[in-house]
This record gives C-alpha cells, sequence and structure tokens, in this order.
C-alpha cells in the first residue's frame, strides 16, 4: 500500500474579506517590513488598494516591486532578488497571477542565501525558507499559493524547468474574491 502526504501551506484563509486574517498574521509573527511582489497589471486594476490600505494601517514598512513579467525566466528572478538585496524583510506578501507567486515563492528561499537560482535548476533540495511568504492569487487555476514548485523559464535552452522543494509551500495563502472580481475578463478566463 503506497503512503501519500499533502503538504500545504500553514495558514488558509477563505471567503469573503479574508484578506483582512493578514492582520493577523502580521501582528503574530510582529511583522514590522514586508516586500510586496506583484506586476503593473494588478496596480492598474486597483487590486492592491485593500493589502496597501491594510499594511499602512498596521504600521508596516513596505517596499513594492512591480517588475515581474509573465513566463518569468530563472535571469528575472536572479534581477528581482539583486533588486532587493539587502532591503529589510520579515514577510513577502505575493499578490498576482502564477508567475508573481512563483516568483515570491523563490525569493521566499533565495533572499540572503548563499546559492543562487541557478543552483536551484541543477540541486533544487539545497533550498532553504529564508523569509516567510503570505501569497494572495488574482486568477483562478494556478493552485501556486498552495505548492512546493516554481516554474521559470531557461530561454538558453529554450525550456521551462520547474524548480520543487518544500520550502516553496508558502506559510499562508490568502483566498478572497475580491482579488479575482476587478480582474479583466479575458485574464480571468484565460486561467480558469
Amino acid at each position: 500500500m503506497a503512503i501519500n502526504q499533502l503538504k500545504v501551506p500553514g495558514k488558509v484563509f477563505s471567503g469573503n474579506d479574508s484578506y483582512l486574517k493578514m492582520k493577523d498574521i502580521i501582528e503574530g509573527e510582529v511583522v514590522k517590513n514586508v516586500l510586496l511582489i506583484t506586476d503593473k497589471g494588478i496596480e492598474g486594476a486597483g487590486i492592491l488598494t485593500p493589502v496597501l490600505e491594510l499594511l499602512h494601517d498596521a504600521g508596516v514598512h513596505t517596499e513594492i516591486f512591480y517588475h515581474v513579467q509573465a513566463e518569468p525566466t530563472h535571469n528575472d528572478v536572479t534581477q528581482l532578488v539583486s533588486e532587493i538585496g539587502d532591503t529589510p524583510a520579515d514577510y513577502i506578501v505575493a499578490v498576482g497571477g502564477g508567475s508573481v507567486l512563483d516568483v515570491a515563492k523563490l525569493v521566499s528561499v533565495l533572499k540572503g542565501a548563499t546559492y543562487s537560482i541557478e543552483n536551484l535548476l541543477e540541486t533544487p533540495g539545497i533550498a532553504k525558507k529564508q523569509v516567510k511568504s503570505l501569497l494572495i492569487p488574482t486568477t483562478c487555476g494556478t493552485g501556486s499559493e498552495a505548492t512546493c514548485n516554481a516554474i521559470v523559464g531557461v530561454p538558453e535552452k529554450g525550456i521551462k524547468i520547474g524548480i520543487v522543494n518544500d520550502a516553496l509551500i508558502p506559510d499562508a495563502a490568502i483566498l478572497d474574491a475580491v482579488f479575482v472580481k476587478n480582474l479583466p475578463q479575458k485574464h480571468l478566463a484565460a486561467a480558469a
């Protein structure tokens, strides 16, 4: 008989206004500095507003990184980790689709690490959680907010590679329809 184990984020909140649980996480973890990872489309759609208001009201210093592109490559991740550098971070919060969430998971194991994403492409088992993460999906169907893998392109080989390691599982996930309802219809349909 095969034995299976399901590993999921430590905390999963769902339902209307479940994003408000972010306040409990911030207070419980004594979070002072957040790296917010997203993309310009999410910002332009106004989807970030409730998250930014909550972080502001909680007195959390927030650095926002909007540079995630669809279908990110390992070079894109390296560039973002370099840009983040020594920016203080008690928590990573990501708001976006599968690409944003995958990049945030990678940042959570790469920020301050002695290994690089190139090392993870060859030996994913070396990844260790460096910064806790909270993921808020804005699409339906990728499931990135609850998995132990992140997909990146390797253009020099013409392929995508899944980096798989339990350290990539986020510490918390929030599934709130408010982050999906304002998504442009073409994006929602493509992600369903």
